[in-house]
């Protein structure tokens, strides 16, 4: 009996540390997996990004003025939409909202918009 006890006692022992320890593996794994997909996600926002303000330096380095503003806006009416469809969620209202209302209240629809709106069928300048 008291072989038994022993046992029983040793593999509680055994099978808590291995799950602690499988739990602590499990955690880290999973951390090190969001915050790669996070700068894998942010790498491919950045690139986008880049393109487009390399086309408008381009642009008006050839003087095509009206290309680089038609490129502008249609990025700037593109993350307005983007804008907008946060606001209207209140998960993402509660993360930005304050900021928008102080320095975009144009997405709030609060004042009117300083450029030309391109509708989301419009992504290119000819």
């Amino acid at each position: 009996m008291k072989k038994t006890a022993i046992w029983i006692a040793l593999l509680a022992v055994t099978h808590t540390f291995f799950f602690a320890a499988g739990a602590a593996f499990g955690r880290h794994n999973a951390l090190t997996d969001f915050v790669r997909q996070t700068k894998n996600a942010d790498a491919q926002v950045n690139l986008g990004l880049y393109t487009v303000y390399r086309d408008i330096a381009i642009a008006i380095a050839g003087a095509r003025y009206d290309r680089a503003k038609c490129q502008a806006e249609v990025m700037a009416s593109s993350m307005l939409d983007d804008i907008k469809r946060c606001v209207a969620e209140s998960g993402c209202r509660s993360v930005i909202g304050a900021s928008v209302q102080k320095i975009a209240p144009e997405a709030l629809g609060q004042v009117p918009l300083p450029f030309k709106y391109l509708e989301m069928n419009r992504t290119t300048c000819g």
